[in-house]
């Protein structure tokens, strides 16, 4: 029973999530936000106004207290570009 769980909430939290961000990945159609990176909790994800962020850890650096624009696909909160802010 609790392997089923786990299945159900894997299935859930990657494939699903990642399934609604299709439509917007297929069209370039990105969600932006900008504002100051707070955290990072991973070598992959970061913290920016309390909304945590997915990122590829090889392709982009930040720094805390520093300002980005970011542009991500909305259901999954996955970085696609990142730009310096002002």
């Amino acid at each position: 029973m609790l392997m089923l769980c786990i299945l159900i909430y894997w299935g859930y939290s990657v494939l699903f999530v990642g399934f609604k961000d299709i439509p917007y990945a297929l069209q370039q159609n990105y969600s932006i936000h900008e504002g100051v990176m707070t955290a990072s909790y991973y070598p992959n994800q970061f913290e920016m106004d309390g909304r945590i962020y997915t990122k590829n850890p090889w392709t982009f650096s930040l720094e805390e207290g520093k300002v980005y624009r970011i542009y991500y696909l909305p259901s999954s909160g996955y970085v696609v570009d990142i730009e310096k802010g002002d």
